[in-house]
């Protein structure tokens, strides 16, 4: 091995030359890649490139304001796919009935008379529509994330003015029967007959305990559930106005017909108002029970009682609801704010809510669907 710095040569590799002292070639080199290897202090590490992503919110809208309309066309879609699984569920009821008992020999006509008995059709109406209002709505809304212990409100009211209030209803269930019925003889002047055939009510203490159950009881829970509880809660945080008027048009329609749309419409304003006021469903449940009552008893005193004698009575019946509605209103007449929806925190004026849940694809499907199967009435 030769030295680079005296040309000193050796045999044996040397790591310093025994001639000049200083280091080999094959040393220097090693310590120079070393060096060069080795990073520099004064030099800024480079740090990966970060790459953000930015929500692009459509021109006119804040933040706030698009979420909000983000979240009122979520809910308008999950109402109505719940109110068509109601239509849905039924008619795969009724022809799954068809179907089995076809199984077993027995022909349509007897399966439509089977079903068209007073007592099969209540027992009918009391499992069905417990499903049928129930399971759509809960299943839905607990699909997007919504917790229905945190948007029902199941507690007793704590307000004093939860009875007061209960007569309001009662009162204006008696205005709203008073004003449809006006309506319809109005119609009727014109030659438009609408009347819709719900059946004959089951007799004997068993068909009255299946009429109360079927018509006031259970329609007067699972409904007030549906409506006033999961889809009302939900839509609260925009506004009670707002949740109480949107509710109502939704409860109206989702009856499928004429002769109880504007009732059901014009009920629902005074139980959605009830509700919010006792921040709690059981007042509109008890109205909607008392309303449903009524009806239930005056269809069995009434079962073959004249007609004028029957207008008469129930003439008396509806002004004495509207008198007690009255007291109600006395009774918190010193109570002005009860009377008013306090203002919601929201960025959206009113119209761009009521555009915003009413003009999503489903609900346009479902109101069409609604008003169509009303139009079936008309076809004797």
């Amino acid at each position: 091995m030769k030295c680079p710095h005296c040309n000193f040569e050796r045999e044996e590799s040397f790591k310093f030359c025994p001639m000049c002292g200083l280091k080999s070639v094959n040393d220097e080199v090693l310590e120079e890649n070393n060096a060069e290897n080795q990073p520099k202090t004064d030099e800024i590490p480079i740090q990966p490139e970060t790459i953000t992503f930015v929500r692009r919110v459509p021109n006119g809208f804040t933040e706030k304001t698009y979420n909000e309309r983000k979240e009122i066309k979520k809910l308008s879609r999950l109402s109505a796919c719940a109110l068509l699984s109601l239509s849905l569920i039924s008619n795969f009821i009724v022809l799954f009935l068809y179907r089995f008992l076809m199984c077993f020999g027995v022909m349509p006509e007897k399966t439509s008379a089977f079903l068209s008995d007073p007592f099969v059709s209540q027992f009918f109406q009391i499992t069905v529509s417990s499903f049928m209002f129930i399971v759509p709505f809960t299943f839905f809304f607990k699909l997007a994330g919504y917790k229905i212990s945190k948007i029902i409100d199941f507690n007793l009211p704590k307000t004093k003015a939860w009875l007061p209030l209960v007569l309001i209803g009662i009162g204006f269930c008696a205005f709203a029967n008073m004003s449809t019925g006006i309506a319809s003889s109005i119609f009727e002047g014109f030659g438009i007959n609408y009347e819709v055939d719900f059946g004959e009510n089951p007799q004997g203490v068993l068909g009255i305990i299946l009429s109360i159950l079927a018509t006031a009881v259970v329609p007067a829970l699972v409904e007030e559930f549906a409506c006033r509880g999961i889809l009302m809660g939900a839509l609260r945080k925009f506004g009670d106005g707002f949740a109480v008027l949107t509710t109502a048009i939704m409860f109206g329609l989702m009856h499928g017909n004429f002769q109880q749309i504007p009732f059901a419409f014009m009920v629902g304003l005074i139980l959605g108002y009830v509700a919010v006021k006792c921040n709690s469903i059981w007042p509109a449940v008890l109205i909607h029970f008392y309303n449903n009552l009524s009806s239930v008893i005056f269809d069995y005193v009434f079962d073959g009682m004249a007609v004028q004698l029957q207008n008469v009575i129930y003439t008396v019946y509806l002004v004495i609801c509207l008198l007690v509605g009255l007291i109600g209103v006395l009774l918190l007449s010193k109570n002005v704010e009860i009377f008013k929806f306090s203002t919601s925190d929201t960025e959206a004026s009113e119209k761009q809510k009521y555009k915003w849940f009413f003009l999503t694809e489903t609900t346009i499907f479902a109101i069409v669907l609604f008003l169509v199967e009303s139009l079936q009435y008309f076809v004797k």
